[in-house]
């Protein structure tokens, strides 16, 4: 038999018994296995000692002065919901021994059995307690490790239920966590992450070795991009194997080096611009000048004006392609000054309504009466909307509308570039300001990258949603006023 005393202490014995001498008995038997006894004579005296003292194990009569033995066996165990309970008494019968097996008891022991098998039982039940105070002690142990890593970790049972969750990751399981334990999986994870995938079924590929398990989560909306790095382990190599799931968040890593990477794409791009900028200007201009000259000599007919006039809409379109290639890559721009942002967002919209995007669309404008003032670069300025405003009209249909709006709020200035278009995939919200990327069949891929690397060297940020109103995309401008609030 195992010893019953631990490291923690020796185990905690209550013996209840208004027979003064048997009582002692027991607790002298309790004291020879290493126990630690103390003695309660009615029902009363237990709960008081119960209240005041973390008891292991309690041995009760079943006949007490002021009560029965089984019934004060659930008062216990309420006080004590660990406790191991054990009921003696003088007249053993099939009622009474079912009345303490239904209230939980360890044992239920004659008075009159051999001191020998006396003590065995309350051996056995003090080590049945001593296992249980060592696990509760594990699971506080496992509960405190858990909580004190960084990382989010979550044990999924072989079911697909949530058994333990250390705490909160509000892009992966924003719920309460309570409210999480005993749940699918798939019930508690975000609604965004939902909608992608089933990560209860990824876990059962990973548990059957049918999937990698590791994997990049990006999470894109119109607050940002959350990036999550998610590792499955198996605890074991069954079919039904509990399986933990850990999260790392990423966003700030990943956003780190896409920036620097972004930084390395410029430069190389930068010096290849550099190099060859006058070599295809030059040419260009000249090309462009000769044809212009054909065009306005009597000599070609309607039909070579026409091919004419698609050459030097073919000049234009390498020349924007250029200029577009240019504005990425220089490092620098014009002196700061101060700009008022409704002069420039009107003046805007009158050149935009005689380009070739905005033929058969609407130009909409939306300026609050509060001044905004910033203070920055015009160009960048100019760059930044024209670009938003050329992607909303090109992305606007046929006898659509593309509207720009200005709003501020204390020192914080929106700039909204809106239209009815069919939106930004969502596949594609968060690779869009990233540079080459586009839906489009012509062009570089780098209006948004610029406008967004305009907005950051203004000192504000750039986001994309779906238009409350219009329906299409919504780009918005977040900038910094450098007027009085």
């Amino acid at each position: 038999m195992i010893a019953a005393g631990t490291r923690q202490g020796a185990v905690r014995v209550l013996v209840v018994d208004d027979n003064r001498d048997f009582a002692e008995n027991v607790a002298a038997l309790a004291r020879s296995r290493g126990l630690a006894p103390t003695l309660a004579h009615d029902r009363r005296g237990a709960l008081k000692l119960a209240r005041a003292e973390p008891f292991d194990v309690a041995i009760v009569d079943q006949k007490l002065p002021d009560g029965v033995g089984t019934e004060l066996l659930a008062e216990l165990r309420s006080l004590l919901p660990d406790l191991v309970t054990m009921v003696v008494t003088a007249f053993v019968s099939l009622d009474n021994s079912l009345a303490a097996l239904r209230e939980g008891a360890f044992a239920f022991v004659a008075k009159d059995s051999e001191p020998d098998e006396l003590i065995e039982t309350i051996a056995r039940a003090a080590e049945n307690a001593r296992l249980r105070r060592e696990n509760r002690a594990l699971r506080h142990r496992h509960d405190a490790i858990l909580q004190a890593l960084p990382d989010f970790l979550l044990l999924v049972d072989g079911n697909g239920d949530v058994e333990s969750v250390n705490h909160r990751h509000p892009s992966l399981c924003p719920g309460a966590l309570d409210l999480a334990v005993g749940q699918p999986l798939d019930a508690v994870v975000a609604p965004a992450v939902r909608a992608r995938e089933s990560l209860g079924t990824w876990i059962a590929q990973v548990r059957r070795g049918e999937a990698p398990a590791e994997r990049t989560l990006e999470l894109g909306d119109g607050d940002g991009l959350a990036i999550l790095g998610l590792r499955a382990v198996p605890l074991d190599a069954s079919a039904t194997a509990p399986v933990l799931l850990r999260a790392v968040e990423l966003t700030d890593r990943i956003s780190l080096e896409r920036r620097v990477s972004d930084s390395e794409h410029l430069a190389t791009l930068g010096r290849l611009v550099s190099s060859i900028a006058h070599d295809l200007r030059n040419p260009l201009a000249g090309i462009r000048a000769l044809t212009q000259l054909v065009q306005r000599s009597r000599g070609p007919s309607a039909r070579d004006q026409e091919n004419l006039g698609e050459v030097v809409g073919l000049i234009d379109r390498m020349h924007a392609t250029l200029s577009d290639l240019l504005d990425f890559a220089r490092p620098g721009m014009r002196r700061d000054e101060t700009l008022q942002l409704a002069e420039l967002i009107g003046a805007l919209a009158v050149d935009a309504r005689r380009w070739p995007t905005a033929e058969g669309r609407t130009v909409e404008v939306d300026l609050a009466p509060a001044p905004a003032t910033i203070v920055g670069t015009r160009a960048r300025v100019e760059s930044l909307l024209a670009n938003l405003l050329d992607n909303a009209l090109q992305a606007a249909p046929a006898g659509g509308r593309a509207r720009m709006s200005l709003r501020r709020e204390g020192r914080r200035i929106e700039i909204a570039v809106e239209d009815d278009g069919p939106g930004v995939p969502p596949d594609l919200l968060p690779r869009l300001f990233q540079p080459f990327v586009t839906t489009k069949t012509r062009g570089t891929g780098l209006g948004l990258s610029i406008v967004r690397k305009n907005a950051e060297a203004l000192g504000g940020s750039v986001t994309v949603d779906r238009s409350p109103t219009l329906g299409g995309a919504r780009f918005r401008v977040a900038l910094l006023a450098s007027g009085p609030t």
